[in-house]
């Protein structure tokens, strides 16, 4: 498969017209895209499906997170931060995914309406483009669980992260510098992932212990602590400040 990227004048051409194309985004092709907006990457990469086996599509987006890393791996970090891509994606190869997970039905008016929908779901929104992007959002998903210290199983950070509350988790997590790091951010995730198998966390919870790190982070360079060492004052701050709020 070739990426077909969008051009700058093909996302300011399309983003431009949204509300006279409304209705076209629940069309089953986007053959109305003149093919002069589009590019191609050289690059060939697997050819690959989205899974669409449920209408809870929600269910599915552990494995499309798999599918699409897996498959995209090889693109560069400053690639994969590139609107054209994923808009591209969106618009082309994946339109009929994005019928399926991200159909205009799901538009809320208190959200902005179908206008808004289809700016944040198949280009980059102002507010953290690389988790709102439909397409995106699986691919940096991948890119900052994946786990290749893990010979047995590099997605199961992924798997713990997309089954347990992946929208307000991911988007709270995707928001901190830290993520950036994937040493600090796999010792985060893989913490509360042990810590979660016998105390399940809250939302509110998670993001207390995402916003400490953050905090710890303005006061001591967290990479200069081991893994071990970063891991234990994780669980000493889960143990004595979040379970024991809970008693109170």
């Amino acid at each position: 498969m070739k990426i077909k990227f969008l051009t700058h004048e093909g996302i300011n051409f399309l983003k431009e017209s949204i509300s006279e194309n409304i209705d076209k985004y629940s069309g089953k092709n986007s053959d109305w895209i003149d093919e002069s907006y589009f590019g191609e990457y050289d690059k060939v990469f697997p050819d690959f499906e989205l899974d669409m086996s449920t209408q809870k599509s929600s269910e599915t987006d552990f494995n499309n997170v798999k599918i699409i890393y897996s498959n995209l791996k090889e693109l560069r970090d400053s690639q994969a931060s590139d609107e054209r891509v994923w808009a591209g994606l969106c618009h082309k190869q994946f339109w009929r995914y994005m019928q399926h997970r991200w159909s205009l039905e799901k538009a809320k008016e208190e959200d902005g309406g179908k206008e808004k929908f289809i700016e944040k779901n198949y280009f980059f929104g102002p507010d953290h483009p690389k988790f709102l992007n439909a397409l995106a959002r699986l691919w940096w998903i991948g890119r900052i669980t994946y786990d290749e210290t893990n010979k047995q199983d590099p997605f199961e950070l992924t798997r713990y992260l997309c089954l347990n509350d992946l929208n307000g988790r991911g988007s709270a997590l995707f928001a901190v510098q830290f993520s950036s790091n994937h040493r600090l951010v796999r010792i985060f995730l893989k913490t509360l992932m042990e810590l979660e198998k016998k105390t399940k966390l809250s939302r509110e919870e998670f993001n207390a212990v995402k916003e400490i790190m953050v905090l710890w982070g303005g006061k001591i360079v967290l990479d200069t602590l081991d893994d071990e060492e970063l891991s234990l004052k994780i669980k000493n701050y889960v143990t004595s400040t979040i379970l024991k709020e809970r008693k109170q």
